[in-house]
């Protein structure tokens, strides 16, 4: 189903996405599936769950950046765009 081959593509993308993370000095955090929404936004009129999320740490914010040039991360982009109905990517700095 369309799920599944979803998750197929994105994991085709992840394997040359975690080759580039790491070329650039980056690391998984964290990675799993969202098994519910214990608080929703309250900003939102309806809660729109996800699936998974991954946490990635990068040794400068140029590094995420520079991933761009790698060929063949840039080349599988197109099966994350295949593997995902949608994605947000946040920046943040530890304290």
């Amino acid at each position: 189903g369309d799920e599944t081959d979803g998750r197929e593509a994105y994991s085709r993308y992840g394997q040359e996405a975690f080759k580039a993370v790491h070329a650039v000095g980056g690391q998984l955090l964290f990675a799993g599936r969202v098994n519910e929404v214990v608080i929703a936004s309250k900003s939102q009129t309806a809660p729109q769950p996800w699936d998974d999320l991954a946490a990635m740490i990068y040794p400068d914010p140029t590094a995420i950046l520079s991933m761009e040039q790698n060929p063949a991360y840039r080349k599988s982009l197109g099966q994350r765009d295949a593997g995902l109905k949608r994605t947000e990517v946040y920046a943040s700095a530890a304290y």
